[in-house]
């Protein structure tokens, strides 16, 4: 099939057909949450000739992973390895944190190559979050739960940005949807809405699987949910998500009913 320069990849693994032969990959697909190591080390270097202040940026590392005690993977049966010393530093574990909605970061600073300052320290090779200059000529930002980094900057940085061939970027607009979703994978999406909209029941079969969905709508007396189901292509149950609608809305509800069956349907092409 031909793929476009923003495919993404669900593009290729939630195909319009099952495919006739097994699939040549297994796994998650793309590394949520987190930058190559070799990808910061680009970034890095471009950002340092684009603010006056390459020696002072701040660098934003959310709490919730879990460092505390790291108990590192070992291999050939030795036992239970000794715990490693907590890699977040006290002064930073205990100094400012920034919250933003539904996250907090640890805050702490450094030169501009120290974006790479955790990677050692974590199993899976974490980068920061959020890192900026002081001057604030430029913006890195990771959400946790995106397969993609977004770089705010200068007109000049994000076209250095775009034409270096170590990376793969391309240019948004603060207007640009979120994702792109690909013609087959929305017209499933649409008609089961419209079902569900009609009938409280929808199902949706894929190439990978299948997700079965019920919605009940909320009234001023009670709660709504909506719930979706999905299973592999042997059937077996793989997930299963429940939402609470407590706004009568129409518009509302059908954003919350939208957004979570969309997410449901490109975790097939991760399971």
């Amino acid at each position: 099939m031909p793929l476009r320069d923003d495919a993404q990849y669900h593009s290729v693994a939630l195909p319009p057909e099952r495919p006739t032969t097994p699939s040549p990959v297994f796994g998650q697909g793309p590394r949520q949450g987190s930058l190559y190591l070799p990808d910061v080390e680009v970034l890095a270097e471009i950002g340092r000739r684009w603010t006056s202040t390459p020696e002072l940026c701040w660098f934003c590392l959310w709490d919730g992973y879990g460092w505390n005690n790291v108990i590192p993977l070992t291999l050939g049966g030795q036992g239970a390895p000794p715990k490693r010393p907590d890699p977040i530093p006290c002064p930073v574990r205990g100094g400012p944190t920034v919250h933003l909605p539904h996250r907090n970061y640890f805050l702490y600073s450094g030169h501009v190559e120290e974006a790479t300052a955790t990677f050692p320290l974590s199993i899976f090779e974490q980068s920061p979050n959020l890192w900026w200059p002081q001057d604030q000529s430029w913006c890195v930002a990771t959400e946790l739960d995106l397969q993609w980094t977004y770089v705010a900057g200068t007109a000049g940085m994000i076209d250095e940005i775009l034409v270096d061939r170590r990376i793969e970027a391309l240019p948004v607009d603060p207007a640009d949807p979120m994702m792109r979703i690909e013609g087959w994978v929305q017209n499933w999406i649409d008609a089961a809405v419209s079902a569900l909209f009609e009938n409280g029941q929808a199902s949706i079969t894929t190439s990978m699987g299948t997700i079965r969905a019920s919605l009940e709508r909320p009234s001023r007396l009670h709660h709504g949910a909506f719930r979706c189901q999905s299973t592999d292509l042997e059937g077996r149950a793989r997930s299963s998500t429940a939402v609470p609608l407590r706004s009568t809305n129409a518009e509302e509800i059908l954003s919350d009913v939208t957004f979570t069956l969309t997410h449901q349907v490109l975790a097939l092409a991760e399971l």
